[in-house]
């Protein structure tokens, strides 16, 4: 279980339904399974349904020690979750996360990093958004390396969008490989940004300049906000993001900025250009306004076009590695 999703822009925390668990055929995963673990949920509920139940079963776990079987603890925090109980499920998360960090295990890779997914959901749900992206970006540096033959993960998120009512919460039941998760990292962190920083009377620059590079993700999907941000930037009449042409490849943003740039856009002073030793003293006295500051903005552009067909995830992953500070920063 990948942990808690909503297609809304504001879940509820409070007397939420259980989720609609949600899969895609392209990751590997079956119905088969979701019908086994709907199941299991179904009898656990029947057996804490009566108090007599419920005793004879305690004893029972207790008697087999149930309480040293990783599959089920695995189940009970995936059941946490389908219920909404996120506050109880981030304490058992933590509790797991901690024996985790303590043990060696061969192959335990995969269990941390599922731990990390679900702890960030949870904390996600609780409005606690600096931690969520704490732990997704602690996450992103546990994922396995990408397979050659697998789907482009915006396909994959895509697909799964089609799928399922936006009114609804869902539940991805999804492997716990890179292609399968990265779209679930990349949501979370633009979400938790929207909900935290965006709507701020002042955003920070860096921030605004770091929601450009996830919107382009899951294009165009992410057009209104990018809109929305757009009509942000001219209100304030500059931007300032130096890594602008390190990470922003879509063809219709790079379109954007270069039409906001002229007098028909709005003429936005925008300062995307990294630190240049030879020419930072005549953009800095002109703001980046003279001949020869247009001229390294026109080449810039002219370069950057020609990255348009470059892989987003190899993208997206270095990304999120290298700016991991400042992403995280920006929330607390």
């Amino acid at each position: 279980m990948a942990g808690d999703s909503d297609s809304s822009d504001d879940p509820a925390l409070f007397h939420l339904p259980p989720a609609t668990i949600r899969l895609n055929k392209a990751t590997g995963v079956t119905q088969e399974v979701i019908d086994m673990f709907q199941t299991a949920v179904d009898c656990w509920q029947l057996l804490y349904s009566n108090e007599t139940f419920e005793k004879d079963f305690n004893w029972l776990l207790h008697r087999w020690k149930a309480d040293t079987w990783p599959w089920f603890t695995a189940f009970l925090i995936d059941r946490l979750l389908y219920k909404a109980e996120f506050d109880q499920a981030l304490r058992m998360l933590q509790e797991q996360y901690k024996k985790l960090s303590t043990e060696q295990q061969t192959g335990g890779n995969q269990q941390v990093l599922k731990t990390l997914l679900q702890t960030a959901a949870c904390y996600f749900r609780l409005s606690q958004h600096s931690s969520a992206c704490e732990m997704t970006l602690n996450a992103v540096r546990h994922l396995p390396p990408p397979t050659k033959d697998a789907p482009h993960v915006a396909e994959i998120a895509a697909a799964m969008e089609k799928t399922y009512s936006k009114s609804l919460r869902h539940l991805p039941l999804v492997p716990c490989t890179s292609s399968a998760l990265l779209p679930y990292f990349v949501q979370l962190l633009l979400l938790s940004y929207k909900k935290k920083v965006f709507h701020l009377r002042e955003t920070e620059d860096t921030a605004l300049g770091h929601m450009l590079v996830l919107m382009q993700y899951d294009w165009p999907k992410e057009e209104v906000l990018f809109q929305e941000l757009i009509k942000k930037l001219k209100k304030q009449g500059s931007f300032f993001y130096p890594i602008f042409f390190q990470y922003i490849i879509n063809i219709d943003m790079l379109e954007e900025f270069a039409f906001l740039r002229t007098e028909t856009g709005g003429k936005l002073q925008l300062d995307l250009l990294p630190p240049n030793p030879s020419s930072v003293r005549q953009r800095t006295v002109t703001r980046n306004i003279t001949k020869g500051g247009k001229e390294d903005f026109r080449v810039a552009m002219e370069k950057q076009v020609v990255r348009c067909g470059e892989n987003l995830d190899a993208l997206m992953r270095t990304f999120l590695t290298t700016e991991c500070d400042t992403l995280q920063q920006l929330l607390m």
